[in-house]
């Protein structure tokens, strides 16, 4: 595109400028001598100025590399984590995790998220529910633990 662009400024407007300074500038002297070219169509030949874009062999993409997930941005995590979503699934995703987690030895991690998975909204209520309660009570002991003395 900027070959062609170079191309009709080279030609075209060089020549125009010419025969405008031939015509000294007036209008009406510029358009009786040279009606004809006015006329006529202005051809760029495009043949001689394609450009060829050639595939990327050397392995890497062009610009502003991307940080690995770890260092991304909460924003950039959640469209991340929306775009495996959108295409693979959320049942896809979250067995994927589960496997993972298996495969980490976090059998018991996995088991949860798999029973959370298949469970209903009222039982997801009340898994969370005890949850909260367990941790609250488990926060609550390490503080005892810890501050055991400064508590009583």
């Amino acid at each position: 595109m900027a070959t062609v662009i170079s191309y009709i400024q080279r030609n075209l407007v060089s020549k125009c400028n010419e025969r405008w300074r031939n015509a000294s500038r007036i209008k009406e002297r510029f358009e009786s001598k040279n009606v004809n070219w006015l006329d006529g169509q202005f051809r760029v030949p495009l043949e001689r100025r394609v450009t060829v874009n050639y595939p990327n062999t050397s392995g890497s993409r062009g610009g502003r590399p991307s940080k690995p997930y770890e260092a991304s941005s909460e924003k950039t995590k959640k469209r991340k984590n929306m775009e495996l979503i959108q295409e693979y699934g959320l049942d896809c995703v979250l067995n994927a995790y589960a496997q993972e987690l298996r495969s980490m030895g976090e059998t018991e991690e996995a088991t949860i998220v798999n029973i959370i998975r298949t469970a209903s909204k009222n039982d997801k209520k009340k898994i969370l529910n005890t949850l909260l309660r367990t941790l609250k009570t488990l926060h609550l002991f390490q503080r005892r633990k810890y501050y055991g003395p400064l508590l009583t």
